[in-house]
């Protein structure tokens, strides 16, 4: 388990081959943050302080961390 960077909420990894996903929250067993929670628009992914945004998460694009 680990803190999302982007919504603040709890995520657990779910193996590597699906990355991580929220526990809590309204987008729990999902991979991207409501957007209530974060804040930011939708595209964000549940991913840990320290690493990296995947390709597919907004992040990526802005230089989010």
């Amino acid at each position: 388990m680990s803190i999302c960077k982007h919504c603040g909420r709890t995520i657990a990894t779910t193996g590597y081959w699906a990355g991580w996903v929220h526990a809590e929250g309204a987008q729990h067993r999902l991979g991207r943050c409501h957007t209530d929670d974060s804040g930011l628009p939708y595209g964000y992914n549940a991913e840990p302080a320290g690493e990296p945004c995947t390709f597919s998460c907004f992040g990526y694009e802005d230089g989010a961390a």
